[in-house]
Order: C-alpha cells, then sequence, then structure tokens
C-alpha cells in the first residue's frame, strides 16, 4: 500500500479520467494507478475499464462521492494532491443585490433572536434594545444552549486527525498527540 501514487475518485467521467491516465502512464509507464469508481453507469466509461485493466487498478465501490477514497480505507495521509480546477472562482464576490433573489434561491427570511418574542427565543423579549447584551446574558441559539461552545466529543478517533485547522488567531484546538 505504500507504493501507491495516484489515486483517482471517479463517476461517469470518461474523457478526463482517459486524459488522465494516458498522460500519468506517459510519464511514467510504471506508474501505479488506483480508479475508485462510484458506481458508474455510463457505458462507454465500463469499456474503457475493461481496456486499461491490465495498466491501471479499478476498484468497483457503492456511491459514497468524494468520500469513496476514505470509506473504503484505501489510503491515510498518502493523498498528495488532487487534480482539477476550481470552476465559478468568482462565486463568493457576487452580491444578491435584492431580497426576492434569495427567495428565489428557495432561502427564507431570517430573523434575528432580539427582534422575536420572549416565547420563540431566548434573545427575544424586554422593552427596546434589550437582547443578549442586557439581562439576557450570553448568546443562544433559539433552544437556550449557549453558542461558540465545542460540540466535538469524540476522543478516540484523535488519532487520525492528522493536521488541525487553524484560524487567524491561531491554533483553535488543544495540542494532542498523533500517533500514525
Amino acid at each position: 500500500m505504500e507504493d501507491i501514487k495516484v489515486v483517482i475518485n471517479n463517476r461517469n467521467r470518461l474523457t478526463t479520467t482517459k486524459n488522465l491516465v494516458e498522460h500519468l502512464l506517459r510519464l511514467n509507464p510504471e506508474e501505479k494507478i488506483i480508479i475508485i469508481d462510484n458506481k458508474s453507469t455510463y457505458q462507454p466509461l465500463l469499456d474503457w475499464y475493461k481496456q486499461v485493466e491490465n495498466k491501471v487498478r479499478v476498484i468497483y465501490e457503492d456511491n459514497h462521492g468524494h468520500l469513496a477514497v476514505w470509506s473504503i480505507r484505501l489510503i491515510k495521509e498518502l493523498c498528495y494532491a488532487t487534480i482539477g480546477v476550481i470552476g465559478n472562482l468568482d462565486h463568493k464576490n457576487e452580491k444578491l443585490g435584492k431580497a426576492g433573489r434569495k427567495r428565489h434561491m428557495g432561502i427564507k427570511p431570517t430573523v434575528r433572536g432580539t427582534a422575536q418574542s420572549g416565547g420563540k427565543h431566548p434573545h427575544g423579549d424586554g422593552q427596546g434594545k434589550s437582547g443578549r447584551h442586557g439581562p439576557g446574558g450570553p448568546s443562544k441559539d433559539p433552544w437556550g444552549n449557549r453558542t461558540g461552545t465545542r460540540t466535538r466529543k469524540n476522543k478516540l478517533t484523535n488519532k487520525y486527525i492528522i493536521k488541525r485547522r487553524s484560524t487567524v488567531r491561531g491554533n483553535k484546538f488543544k495540542s494532542f498527540k498523533t500517533i500514525i
């Protein structure tokens, strides 16, 4: 398992997968390539798998999407890179412009907790601008639980975490010992 170089996660994509495999084999004919197929139904792709069986290893798996590599426990930290380009890079800069456009997307209006009644939300009720900052205490969700608290409880799976994400202010988690 340690000598696996390329793992391709695929579902119903023939041309990109075919071009990628041909390119990798042209660079290094001895390259070990594994294709994980997520229940593809595209017949030309399935025919192509039969043609390249002697060059690459194809694993036929249930449709697990992008988690297929991890769900069948094929690799741990052997994943070196993801090949591809992110589409619609300007999406994060898009302004909706009006409430109606958001409604057309199927998103209902969000009512602030302080604008609701006390029976509906813990921030509600009171005179004027009283909400969570005054006698309401710290910020809460609609069920009265404090927001910003840690939700991760399972310490048994810490050994599978290779590296934690960090914030602008530094590491947001306590350090732990990783056993690999």
